[in-house]
């Protein structure tokens, strides 16, 4: 006699049994018709069940799938590595769960999460895997969407960031030239006008022409100060490794803090947005450095690695100093300067960090996908 299947009120949103059944009945119903897929293998991978999402989902009639493979199911899309995993894992008797890649009956694709869970006998030896699984072909979709959305913005923002490195360079360009020219031939007059004078009995016109003099060359650090900070010329002229071994034997002569540079990559390859950007970090760090830390010892690690999650060529930029750190649960002691690099950074598909070193000191650590030049 066939067995009735229990009925939905509609009304009442209940279920309604028929007498004569057992809880284990209740078990094998709700099953049935849970939201989950649910499909059971033997150890050869043939499947002796499947309930009735994996035929909404997958299409295929149970008649169709018992006694066949789980691989109908298979797309060609997935990496073979990861089917070697799943079995490697479920045949030790371990559970496996994963993101597999399926294709319909009808030939459409579907995103499953998947948990796949081993039924062993009182021995410890498996007997059936147990398949869990979800569409979730929606939220891979919105993934998807939500990356492509990020990646096209931060191709947007190295676009305007790279106007606005170009019109950094014009106005860095038009304060070096013009602005150089004037201060060198206000200098160049002060310096005749001194030697026309000659004689002490125009002490007071000497004095003037000195400070003149004295006034240009400082107004001459002040204008290539912000060149650099507009756009590091040295970097095009001498190259990155160059330019930051300058900075920091300025900053050293300044300061009188030891600093010890330590680059370990070509950095010739990098494209100017992020050797600019390099740049930038290691300057801004070292002015904070200077203004909050107290520091006697400061060390920049400069180094190139490849991450193992995704084979990607990265830069690797750390700035630790043995200073007053930061106190316990304090926020980050930073200025807009390092916030401004933060998002550099970020715009550059890189992450920057600033942490803690034990009581003592704090460390900037920056990590840049490596665009070559172009």
């Amino acid at each position: 006699m066939m067995r009735q299947y229990p009925t939905m009120d509609s009304r009442k949103s209940s279920i309604k049994f028929e007498s004569g059944w057992k809880l284990c009945d209740l078990w094998e119903w709700a099953i049935d018709h849970g939201p989950a897929i649910v499909l059971i293998a033997d150890t050869e991978g043939r499947i002796v069940y499947v309930n009735r999402r994996f035929t909404e989902i997958t299409g295929y009639q149970p008649e169709e799938a018992l006694g066949n493979t789980p691989r109908v199911l298979k797309s060609g899309k997935t990496s073979p590595q990861v089917y070697a995993s799943l079995w490697e894992t479920i045949k030790a008797g371990e559970v496996w769960t994963g993101e597999i890649l399926n294709r319909r009956k009808d030939g459409s694709l579907f995103w499953e999460e998947e948990r796949i869970i081993p039924v062993c006998d009182t021995e410890g030896n498996v007997q059936h895997f147990v398949l869990f699984g979800k569409d979730i072909s929606d939220r891979k979709r919105l993934e998807e969407e939500a990356s492509r959305l990020l990646e096209e913005n931060r191709r947007l923002e190295r676009k305007v960031m790279l106007v606005e490195q170009s019109e950094r360079e014009h106005l860095a360009q038009e304060l070096h030239d013009n602005m150089g020219q004037y201060l060198a031939a206000v200098k160049i007059e002060a310096v005749r006008m001194l030697a026309r004078i000659g004689d002490r009995q125009h002490s007071e016109l000497a004095a003037s022409a000195n400070n003149i003099i004295a006034d240009t060359e400082a107004l001459f650090d002040l204008v290539h100060g912000l060149t650099l900070r507009l756009q590091p010329d040295m970097i095009s002229q001498v190259g990155l490794d160059v330019a930051l071994h300058q900075l920091v034997w300025r900053w050293q002569l300044r300061t009188g803090v030891e600093c010890i540079l330590d680059i370990k990559s070509e950095l010739d390859r990098l494209s100017d947005a992020v050797a600019t950007t390099v740049y930038s970090i290691v300057r801004e760090c070292l002015t904070n450095v200077l203004k909050h830390a107290n520091a006697k010892h400061v060390r920049i690690d400069i180094k190139g690695k490849r991450k193992r999650s995704t084979k990607e060529d990265v830069l690797s930029v750390s700035i630790c100093d043995d200073g007053q750190g930061l106190s316990a649960g304090s926020q980050e002691h930073v200025g807009l300067g390092i916030i401004g690099m933060r998002e550099r950074v970020a715009s550059l598909g890189g992450r920057l960090r600033i942490l803690r070193r034990g009581k003592n000191g704090v460390c900037v650590l920056a990590v840049l996908p490596v665009y070559g030049k172009k």
